[in-house]
């Protein structure tokens, strides 16, 4: 018996398709957006080592997981496992239909990413109408019983309208807004550091009114646990990462991933 194991979280970029090309998008400044969707082989081999290692949560993203012909088909076995998802979406052409199929699966919970308030193109970055559409999406969600939250990438551009973003998600039902800060090297994005620490100011401030509906990680904040060991990502070629540092630790369709998690843990003690 080894002792090989996984963290609390492991993240999939299913696809790296999308329905916008936001500039601040990682895939895009890395010129890497709308080139690749996952494979069935890696796909099911997610699926088998997820079970095997009973990983707690599996965050699906991309790019949009839902432009994946395999959506349902990965999420729906990972559910049969007991892997809880997490479904990280645009959202902005959802179907009666295609919801339906997302709650019989068992899908209970979609993070839409909405990063400000405008249905002009020019100011959201997505398209002129953009927050209607999400309206529509959110009332379907509401009438199968699936709940969602916003999430929102805070730049040196929209920071100043993160509170009309908080305000838009529980006027409308949103169960909790998630943030993160963007992380690429484009100027007029990025924040400085004292900047981000007077927004966390911020939040915490509004959090001690308002029952910490801003998360600034999601799984420490909303399922209660944490854990030393980083989480890993798996990418749409098989590759697997560690998400703090983007160490690539070798590919899930060479190597059993919980012995290369297992090893890497062991060099850092």
């Amino acid at each position: 018996m080894n002792n090989f194991f996984l963290p609390l979280k492991v993240n999939v970029h299913l696809t790296n398709y999308c329905s916008y090309e936001c500039d601040y998008c990682f895939f895009k400044e890395k010129k890497e957006l709308n080139k690749e969707k996952m494979s069935l082989e890696i796909i099911d081999k997610i699926i088998f080592f997820m079970k095997y290692y009973k990983v707690p949560l599996v965050s699906i993203c991309g790019g949009d997981p839902l432009l994946s012909e395999n959506f349902l088909y990965l999420s729906e076995e990972l559910l049969k496992n007991k892997n809880y998802i997490v479904v990280a979406t645009n959202a902005n052409n959802l179907t009666f239909d295609y919801v339906k199929k997302m709650k019989k699966i068992g899908i209970r919970y979609l993070q839409i990413g909405i990063d400000r308030i405008s249905n002009l193109k020019e100011i959201n970055y997505k398209e002129d109408g953009h927050i209607l559409k999400m309206l529509k999406s959110i009332e379907k969600l509401k009438k199968v019983g699936i709940k969602y939250g916003i999430a929102t990438c805070v730049t040196k551009e929209n920071i100043a309208e993160l509170f009309e973003v908080v305000n838009f998600a529980k006027k409308n039902g949103a169960e909790l807004l998630k943030i993160s800060f963007y992380i690429g090297n484009i100027p007029k994005y990025k924040l400085k550091n004292d900047e981000k620490e007077k927004l966390l100011n911020k939040i915490k401030k509004y959090n001690k009114k308002n029952e910490n509906y801003i998360k600034t990680n999601l799984i420490e904040e909303s399922l209660h646990y944490s854990s030393k060991y980083p989480t890993i990502t798996i990418t749409t070629v098989g590759e697997v990462l560690v998400e703090e540092n983007n160490l690539k630790l070798g590919n899930i369709m060479d190597d059993d991933i919980g012995k290369l998690y297992y090893n890497y843990i062991k060099e850092l003690k």
